[in-house]
């Protein structure tokens, strides 16, 4: 297994797919493999992948959205790092759930942001929101990528390699600013954070995504925050709902959030109606909700 996964992972980064996402799917390979017995991928056949996604779904109650990632898994390893042939592999079908996400209001968000005093989280937080970035992408942003001339953040990282640029708010800047004053570091916004909560000038790795999960936890019970599925993810689905309902255009949206497919982003139109008023002034007003001073 040791020489697939070896493989598997080359491939996987060759492919452009994130460090989260090639954890994932490496996960998936890994327990076709223990399900089947702990045998060489190399023997693994169509009927063991068959037994595993039934048993996922059948007996296990697997989500729509787990066994998508299962399966989008074990088709990159057949198809890219050993090379099967399946009928099984175009027959598997993991539709999306259509429920719509959790969204905070924009007093919820003032109040979660009030509460807010760790630097690492506020600062972290508050781009995640104000930008509408996955958290991978605010924790990898680096120095070069603030373009302060041009008020945008050049995400180099999004999802499934894919490059584009964002709109930056004022006080989306100062915050960045204020907080890369902390630790001066040459090229991380977000280094790792060391012993004594120290931000370390030489941290040659950034802020991981459980210090920013677990604040996030503590921030929403202090702010008394009760709302079922609410994580550092729901910053971004809030950010993309507040737009619509401030007029931003769809299309705006779906540019900003980096979706492929405008379909995506049309989730959101089941929470609220757009209009048609300019984009770049109303995500300025979002960011009076936070006061970064």
């Amino acid at each position: 297994m040791k020489t697939y996964r070896e493989k598997y992972l080359a491939d996987l980064q060759l492919a452009g797919y994130s460090e989260r996402t090639q954890q994932c799917y490496i996960r998936e390979v890994r327990r076709l493999v223990e399900y089947s017995g702990g045998i060489s991928p190399a023997k693994i056949d169509e009927g063991h992948v068959r037994r595993w996604m039934l048993h996922l779904k059948n007996d296990r109650k697997f989500a729509s959205n787990s066994l998508r990632i299962t399966y989008s898994g074990l088709k990159f390893f057949f198809a890219h790092t050993c090379k099967r042939s399946w009928p099984v592999l175009d027959l598997i079908h993991a539709g999306r759930e259509n429920k719509p996400p959790a969204v905070l209001s924009l007093d919820e968000v003032r109040r979660l942001f009030l509460v807010l005093r760790v630097p690492q989280l506020r600062a972290a937080l508050g781009i995640i929101y104000l930008c509408g970035l996955r958290i991978g992408e605010a924790v990898a942003l680096e120095i070069q990528d603030v373009d302060k001339d041009r008020m945008e953040l050049c995400i180099q990282r999004g999802k499934g390699a894919r490059r584009r640029r964002v709109p930056l708010p004022a006080a989306g800047l100062k915050i960045l600013r204020e907080y890369w004053k902390l630790h001066r570091h040459e090229r991380y916004i977000f280094p790792a954070v060391g012993r004594g909560n120290l931000i370390s000038k030489s941290a040659v790795q950034v802020l991981p995504h459980s210090t920013i999960q677990g604040g996030m936890k503590a921030a929403l019970k202090d702010a008394r925050i009760i709302k079922r599925d609410v994580r550092v993810h729901t910053l971004r689905h809030s950010y993309a709902t507040h737009l619509l309902e401030l007029g931003v255009p769809l299309k705006h949206v779906q540019h900003f959030l980096g979706h492929k497919n405008i379909k995506t982003t049309e989730i959101y139109c089941h929470i609220t109606p757009t209009g048609l008023r300019d984009s770049l002034l109303k995500i300025e007003k979002l960011a009076e909700q936070i006061d970064a001073g």
